[in-house]
């Protein structure tokens, strides 16, 4: 990964510094220098305040703030982005302001309630075989990486999009004060890497308070998708629903009936729904595919993929079986494996569909014994509507 730390990074650690000795010695945990650093991103027509060259004066006031009461974390980006506040409180960056590949995902979790990074990028990985399949470009691969000086688990991997222009993907989780953070950058191939700047500010300047910078989600420097939904019509990466909606603007052609908590990530494409509010956990999705074969022939070799991949972490083989709703019919493929650290079984659920000349696949991964998951792909085919 290119290392990108610099002078102005340096500025921004003295500062995070400076905030997290303030707090352990008792103090708000804010810092004064907050003058010009709550510029509303709904301004984002706007002529933007001339940047300030020298951020070791004031590195507030060459960036924005974004932070999440929800979550309890706050960090920095640069003012050309435009950030997005998720109704589970997730940070969703779109580089330069471009809604349509979103640059920098950011979450926090509690670590003690989750297995290790390396199990849940295993089972990321895992996932992310059955969301691209055939679209994969660089099959997804784990290793450590230190980003500015910041010690992380990663994978990194490529995929081609319905336009075909290949998305760049890493996926991080940080270890820090006994919580998870979670990054994910995205940037079509051959870029200038401006999601890897924005990382890198990120994990410099992330603090877990939400008001370390004097900041608060009314009147930080980030979109609420909930309160704004106008603000990102065009969204490509991760929209949520308006308050007084079951149904998200998603991008992917088709729309179909969501709960407001839950976590929608949407492409032209691709909807995936977190069912716990952030990027991990159970999940279901629902995508547009070309097959290269009939779907018959699709679920033989699919449930020989997956058997191969499982291996001696299969519990219950995938078997094929049909579903019926109303005048629909699906076909598709169930099956049960163990978590890598062998604690829990995890199932596994991939349906296909032709409506007119499209093909969709809807596929889900959720604990066993938790109906919620199933239920929840259940109504969103149910209310499943192709636009």
């Amino acid at each position: 990964m290119k290392r990108i730390f610099c002078r102005k990074y340096a500025a921004i650690f003295l500062m995070v510094l400076m905030i997290i000795s303030v707090t352990a010695c008792g103090g708000s945990g804010k810092s004064d220098n907050t003058e010009g650093t709550t510029e509303s991103a709904a301004l984002q027509g706007q002529e933007k305040e001339e940047k300030i060259t020298d951020a070791a004066e004031n590195p507030l006031e060459n960036y924005k703030i974004f932070s999440s009461e929800k979550m309890g974390f706050s960090f920095l980006y640069e003012p050309e982005h435009t950030a997005y506040l998720t109704d589970a409180g997730a940070a969703e960056i779109a580089i330069n302001g471009d809604d349509s590949l979103v640059g920098l995902f950011v979450s926090v979790g509690d670590a003690e309630s989750m297995p290790t990074p390396e199990d849940i990028l295993e089972e990321e990985m895992f996932n992310l075989s059955q969301e691209y399949q055939n679209a994969m470009v660089e099959q997804p691969q784990m290793g450590t990486d230190t980003i500015e000086g910041h010690e992380v688990t990663a994978i990194f991997y490529s995929y081609s999009n319905a336009e075909g222009k290949t998305v760049d993907c890493s996926e991080f989780i940080e270890v820090r004060d006994g919580k998870y953070i979670f990054y994910r950058t995205a940037a079509y191939h051959e870029s200038s890497d401006p999601e890897q700047e924005a990382l890198g500010t990120a994990i410099v300047s992330l603090v877990f308070s939400a008001d370390a910078y004097g900041a608060s989600d009314a009147e930080n420097g980030s979109i609420s998708k909930d309160t704004t939904p106008d603000t990102n019509e065009d969204a490509g990466w991760g929209d949520s629903a308006p308050a007084d909606s079951g149904s998200p603007d998603m991008q992917s052609g088709f729309h179909f009936d969501v709960e407001d908590t839950w976590l929608i990530i949407s492409d032209e494409t691709t909807t995936m729904v977190y069912l716990n509010g952030v990027m991990e956990g159970d999940y279901f999705a629902a995508e547009r595919v070309t097959l290269d074969d009939s779907i018959g022939n699709t679920l033989v070799k699919r449930k020989n993929e997956v058997q191969e991949f499982l291996a001696e972490r299969t519990v219950t083989a995938p078997q094929v079986y049909t579903m019926e709703i109303g005048d629909r019919k699906l076909a598709g493929i169930e099956y049960a494996y163990s978590s890598v650290d062998g604690t829990k079984t995890i199932c596994g659920a991939e349906y296909y569909e032709q409506i007119g000349n499209e093909v969709y696949n809807w596929y889900a991964t959720y604990d066993q014994g938790n109906t919620t998951a199933p239920d929840a792909m259940r109504k969103a085919m149910e209310t499943f509507v192709v636009e």
